[in-house]
Formats: structure tokens, C-alpha cells, sequence
């Protein structure tokens, strides 16, 4: 596939995640004004993994042929690496002043989905 038919999936999948994001965020501003956990929240990033990790199966070790197959992949890297981005900010500016103990879950986190970015490429 050339260059120029790759874009619009990509394009695609930068717009759902920027929207999910968005949502997301929204979800967080949420819990810290009422001081409770959003389930939806918590459903939506369980759906989302599970629908990536799934879409990975049965993707694995096929070469990307169709639209679906590129959009699908952009939008599960471009999840991973806003993970991966929310996470460092979370443990080194969002809680910055506080203990390391309640720093070492997002440092971890952000260690663990750069491993799995880095086992997906290599591999």
C-alpha cells in the first residue's frame, strides 16, 4: 500500500483516540470532584484492552492488507503510547510532592507498556 491510502485509517484512528481521551479526562476531573471512582471509566479502559488484545490475536503474524486491519493497529499504538504518556505525567507532575509509594504504581505502569511496545515491535 502506498503512503497516501495509509493515511485516512490513521487519520481515523488519531480522531477516536483523541475523542476517548478526551472522554477519559473527563471521567478523571469527574472522580477528583466527587472523591469516587468511575466505574465508566474503569469499564471503558477494561473494554478497550480487551478489544485491543483480542483484535491482536487474531491479527498476529498476518501482514496488514485492508483499511479495518491499519485503522485497527493505529488506533491500539496510538492508545498505547497516550498510556504510556499519561502515566509518566502522572507519577513525575500530577503527583509530584507526594510519597514515592504512591508514585511507584504509574513508574511501573509506564514500564510495563513501554516492555510491551517493545516486545510487539521486536518481535
Amino acid at each position: 500500500m502506498p503512503l497516501t491510502s495509509l493515511l485516512p485509517p490513521i487519520a481515523a484512528a488519531t480522531v477516536l483516540n483523541a475523542f476517548l481521551f478526551a472522554l477519559a479526562w473527563r471521567a478523571v476531573q469527574r472522580e477528583r470532584g466527587s472523591g469516587r471512582q468511575s466505574w465508566l471509566l474503569s469499564s471503558g479502559l477494561m473494554f478497550y484492552g480487551a478489544l485491543s488484545m483480542s483484535g491482536f490475536y487474531i491479527i498476529r503474524g498476518q501482514s496488514l492488507e485492508s483499511y479495518t486491519e491499519v485503522f485497527f493497529v493505529a488506533a491500539v499504538g496510538e492508545a498505547f503510547g497516550g498510556g504510556i504518556a499519561y502515566a509518566i505525567l502522572n507519577a513525575f507532575m500530577f503527583m509530584r510532592g507526594q510519597s514515592i509509594e504512591h508514585r511507584v504504581v504509574p513508574i511501573f505502569a509506564a514500564i510495563f507498556l513501554i516492555g510491551i511496545l517493545v516486545a510487539v515491535a521486536l518481535s
